[in-house]
């Protein structure tokens, strides 16, 4: 896995981040994914500066942590994470990153993460190279 870039502290480095962060959100909520999200999501992808190994590595460390256990939720959500509390989340997780228990949990995650997140990975990359982003 390639390493996320280090979280920005300039208003639009955050900004893409926090947009990412959102859009990356949308793979753990208690819903199905039409078309039209995976259309948004590749879009909201190609408007950040990241490479796609980075979003995949920003996703994995950053939003998965932060978001994944709302798919074991009974009453998981399933419209959007309230986006205040998703940046203090994934903020921590972006900042436990190089802690060595928190990789290890992290790469002990990761099967499972895509696992549950593989299929949308694929739609989203197909979505990206038919754009010529892939």
């Amino acid at each position: 896995m390639a390493r996320p870039p280090d979280l920005e502290t300039d208003a639009a480095g955050l900004s893409h981040r926090h947009a990412l962060w959102e859009a990356l959100s949308e793979l753990w909520l208690d819903t199905g994914l039409q078309p039209r999200d995976i259309e948004r999501l590749a879009r909201a992808i190609t408007a950040t500066p990241y490479t796609l190994a980075q979003v995949r590595a920003i996703h994995e460390s950053e939003v998965a942590p932060a978001v994944s256990g709302n798919l074991t939720l009974e009453t998981g959500e399933w419209a959007y994470f309230d986006p205040a509390w998703l940046r203090e989340r994934c903020t921590a997780q972006a900042r436990l990153r190089d802690v060595p228990g928190h990789r290890l949990a992290a790469w002990l995650r990761r099967p499972w993460v895509r696992f549950h997140t593989g299929d949308l990975w694929r739609r989203i990359e197909a979505r990206l190279a038919d754009t010529g982003h892939g």
